[in-house]
């Protein structure tokens, strides 16, 4: 799990991303820029370029 400033990201070990938080700036690939309460889902388990994903500000 890691956190920014105001968003959360859980990577699961199968590959899969959940997202939450406040996206003002699109931290949740969410397409937007609401805010989410609650989790979104996102999977990258059949993505080959997902090594090369990471986090930070």
């Amino acid at each position: 799990m890691a956190a920014g400033r105001l968003f959360y990201v859980l990577l699961t070990k199968e590959g899969s991303l959940y997202l939450w938080g406040d996206n003002f700036r699109g931290e949740l690939a969410s397409g937007d820029y609401q805010l989410s309460k609650v989790p979104l889902f996102r999977s990258f388990a059949e993505d080959p370029l997902r090594k090369g994903t990471g986090l930070g500000g």
